[in-house]
């Protein structure tokens, strides 16, 4: 690559030829960072944006000073959850080894696409989702994928389920006689129902379930719904429960759903977005009781664990079954004998 006509900060040189004009600007940056969340308390949790950012493709590069005043002036109205009275949402401060790690991931710039790619970052999930997997308790079996946000999990389960219960990972839904769906809770998360949208089953393809007094799903009323969708000629094919409702935090009696599932032959998914964290806390760990039953997990280390956006993860009890009714091979991709190509 010609970099003559490019700025002398425009990347790091690899034979270190500019890193004397590298250093004062990661410094200056880390001291813009620094100098805001040292100060967050000062600021509004949500402060007015007072003008709206202009959009302009330069043709030209833009000085360092007025890419640094740029971010200020982005930092300024940003969202605070440093804020100590910040608590609209469940989107938490980083800790700063989380903002650090992220910084190194920029700065390697691996695809975890295969493990050609990054060789050691993939077995590195590998290994990490394994662990957090058998955490909740899905077995020796089980695994993970690190996916962009619950929105994404939540389809890639539903897309799993969908392939290895109705077998159309190859012919797709056309050939399949009946109208399959989804059954869920009335407080899912909206994404369910743009998952059960683009898997081809329609937004009515996820039935939603009354929910009781405290915000959870009802097993009689599962069971009754169940026994409807069959007589109006649909095709149940998955439970969709959630430990931790957006607006609410409420936590469906997993173990139940899980019977119901099991008792039904229903692949059992559970959506741990938010709540899933509670596997971490000796005191609050019963609270996701039964979730050790599911076919798949939706977890977002972004949430309660402090971990920088975008953390989101999807598990699996046998990751075999991802491998048979997900994964298309990539033929101009390497692979590794002894560790898997998650893409």
């Amino acid at each position: 690559m010609n970099v003559s006509n490019l700025p002398p900060t425009a990347f790091v040189d690899p034979f270190g030829r500019n890193r004397a004009a590298i250093a004062p600007l990661l410094q200056q940056v880390s001291q813009q960072i620094l100098d805001y969340l040292s100060g967050a308390a000062t600021t509004s949790p949500l402060p007015e944006v007072s003008q709206a950012p202009q959009v302009r493709i330069p043709i030209a590069p833009v000085a360092v000073t007025d890419l640094l005043a740029q971010i200020q002036h982005l930092m300024a109205q940003s969202m605070n959850p440093a804020h100590p009275g910040y608590m609209g949402h469940m989107d938490p401060m980083p800790s700063t080894f989380s903002m650090l790690g992220d910084w190194v991931a920029a700065a390697l710039n691996n695809n975890l696409l295969s493990v050609e790619m990054s060789p050691v970052l993939s077995r590195l999930e590998t290994l990490l989702m394994g662990e957090i997997a058998r955490m909740f308790g899905l077995g020796d079996k089980s695994g993970g994928v690190l996916v962009s946000g619950g929105s994404l999990a939540n389809l890639q389960a539903l897309i799993v389920a969908r392939n290895a219960k109705l077998g159309v990972l190859e012919s797709g839904l056309m050939p399949f006689g009946k109208a399959p769906v989804v059954l869920t809770s009335e407080l899912a998360h909206s994404s369910v129902q743009k998952a059960a949208m683009v898997a081809g089953l329609g937004t009515e393809g996820a039935i939603a379930i009354p929910t009781s007094e405290k915000g959870q799903m009802d097993g009689a009323v599962l069971r009754s719904h169940l026994q409807q969708v069959r007589e109006n000629g649909q095709y149940p094919f998955m439970v969709l429960a959630t430990a931790g409702t957006t607006v609410t935090g409420n936590i469906d009696p997993l173990g139940e759903i899980g019977d119901i599932a099991r008792e039904n032959d229903l692949w059992f998914h559970v959506d741990g977005a938010y709540g899933g964290a509670l596997v971490f806390s000796d005191q609050h760990r019963h609270r996701l009781a039964g979730i050790e039953q599911a076919d798949s997990v939706t977890f977002n280390p972004q949430k309660w664990l402090y971990v920088t956006k975008t953390c989101a993860s999807v598990m699996f009890r046998d990751m075999a079954v991802l491998e048979d009714h997900f994964r298309v091979a990539a033929p101009h991709m390497h692979t590794a004998p002894d560790w898997p190509n998650l893409g």
